[in-house]
């Protein structure tokens, strides 16, 4: 594995982590954050600490396993907008996504490493 993996991994976790200012009207750089250290934590099998609302951490949970209607449903009738819900949705996604290059490209190394 070339560092180019790591690389490109890490620009999309912080692409994700600073959101497009143009297009950002839904989260917080405060939430944003805590919602990206939280998945991404989720997503390595590790506890968070993260504090979180009820309906966000159940949602972000869904969307690092499975979202469904209900959890969308659960945010709206808590007064959450779309727009919230939408880039909730897509920085739980790519955060757990990403570790989860990262896990796999570590266990790449990890086999060749032993292969050697």
């Amino acid at each position: 594995m070339t560092d180019a993996h790591d690389t490109g991994l890490e620009r999309i976790r912080e692409a994700a982590r600073r959101g497009a200012p143009r297009i950002q009207v839904g989260l917080d750089a405060a939430t944003r954050e805590v919602v990206f250290a939280y998945a991404t934590a989720e997503a390595r099998g590790d506890t968070s600490t993260a504090t979180l609302p009820n309906e966000v951490r159940t949602f972000v949970d869904a969307v690092v396993g499975r979202a469904v209607e209900a959890d969308v449903q659960a945010l709206q009738q808590a007064g959450r907008s779309d727009d919230f819900i939408y880039e909730l949705a897509v920085l739980a996604a790519v955060a757990a996504g990403s570790q989860r290059g990262v896990m796999g490209l570590a266990a790449l190394r990890a086999s060749r490493g032993a292969a050697s």
